[in-house]
């Protein structure tokens, strides 16, 4: 099953909140995101030409486990209102 969104995480994206993303996440079906861990570089423009949107999290570059497991706890937060 294809991703009806694919949200691309990157020092070169649009700054939105964690907890702004968690939300846009749980509003899809089939959600996808890629999270940028680069010594060096960014997405090739064959990764960017499948990625619907690309976001930064933070004004400093992160470390991609600290990205994964913040964008987690905020999903987890997103889920849990939802189910009340």
């Amino acid at each position: 099953m294809a991703p009806d969104i694919v949200i691309g995480l990157s020092t070169q994206g649009r700054r939105m909140e964690l907890e702004d993303l968690a939300g846009r996440l749980m509003s899809a079906d089939n959600p996808c995101v890629i999270v940028g861990g680069f010594p060096r570089g960014h997405f090739t423009p064959e990764t960017l030409s499948v990625i619907d949107e690309l976001v930064r999290i933070h004004e400093m570059p992160l470390e991609a486990h600290v990205v994964t497991s913040r964008l987690l706890y905020e999903f987890e937060k997103a889920v849990k209102v939802l189910s009340g």
